[in-house]
Parts: structure tokens; sequence; C-alpha cells
């Protein structure tokens, strides 16, 4: 019981982790801010509109 509850934590931590790289790389790149609602909203097909719009899109590679 003991390990699933540390493996548990282990996998939260990371997803928060993930969660805030996110938001700390779109804010960044864009001086645009994004929230945790927002990253959790994005799939497959919102991606690349959220890169052509310049939101996630490295201000270099324009």
């Amino acid at each position: 019981m003991r390990d699933l509850l540390c493996k548990r934590s282990q996998l939260v931590r990371d997803r928060t982790t993930h969660i805030l790289s996110v938001q700390n790389l779109v804010t960044r790149n864009s001086g645009k801010a994004i929230t945790q609602a927002g990253i959790r909203k994005l799939d497959e097909k919102a991606i690349p509109h959220t890169i052509a719009d310049g939101v996630a899109y490295p201000t270099a590679y324009k």
C-alpha cells in the first residue's frame, strides 16, 4: 500500500512540474499567460492554432 501512495505522489508531482513548465514556456516566449485549465484544454487540434497565433512559439523562430 505504501508503494502505491509513493507512486501516486510521484505522478502528482510530475504532473504539476509539467504544467508549470508549459506555463513558463508560454509566458517566456510570448508574454501571454495561460491558465492550468487552458493547458488542459489543449489537444492535438488546438496546438497548431496556438503555435500559429504565436502563443507557444519562440519569438526567435518567427
